[in-house]
């Protein structure tokens, strides 16, 4: 069994959603976090192989979503006047739920396991990966190929 192990650095997941939490984490998101942490053909072959897998198992640990989440205005791509008459970009409110975590470990857990250079391709692969949903949930991940010692209570 191939296990990636996510710890979260805060008990905070936030995800750019403004239909809702995201909770648990998606399996695609980590992958894409993969992908835009590769560097190499190594890398692309490792992706490959996980890619070919079918959909993991996904532990994650008892959460709620915060009443409040986070707006903020962000810049959009839409082109505005000013009162001067110049073209301007506009700036757009933004939501952001807030999952708070009762434990800061997530698991995601594949039935087939890698051979030992795709294994470790993967694990080095995911120690560059720095967040997982916004940046503001920041995270460490590796890679294993035994199950997680402590399999949180959520399973999807």
């Amino acid at each position: 069994m191939l296990t990636a192990t996510v710890t979260w650095l805060e008990p905070v997941y936030e995800a750019a959603l403004d239909a809702g939490a995201g909770w648990p984490p998606h399996p695609g998101r980590l992958f894409c976090a993969l992908v835009s942490a590769s560097g190499g053909e190594g890398d692309d072959e490792a992706l490959r192989w996980l890619e070919r897998q079918p959909s993991p198992e996904v532990h994650a640990p008892a959460s709620w979503t915060a009443q409040e989440g986070l707006t903020a205005y962000v810049p959009t791509n839409q082109i505005g006047e000013t009162r001067s008459n110049r073209v301007a970009r506009t700036s757009g409110a933004r939501s952001w739920h807030r999952t708070l975590l009762c434990r800061p470990t997530t698991s995601f857990c594949w039935a087939n396991e890698p051979d030992e250079h795709v294994l470790g391709r993967l694990d080095r692969l995911a120690r560059r990966v720095p967040y997982l949903g916004r940046s503001t949930s920041q995270c460490m991940i590796s890679f294993a190929t035994e199950p997680a010692v402590d399999q949180p209570e959520t399973t999807r």
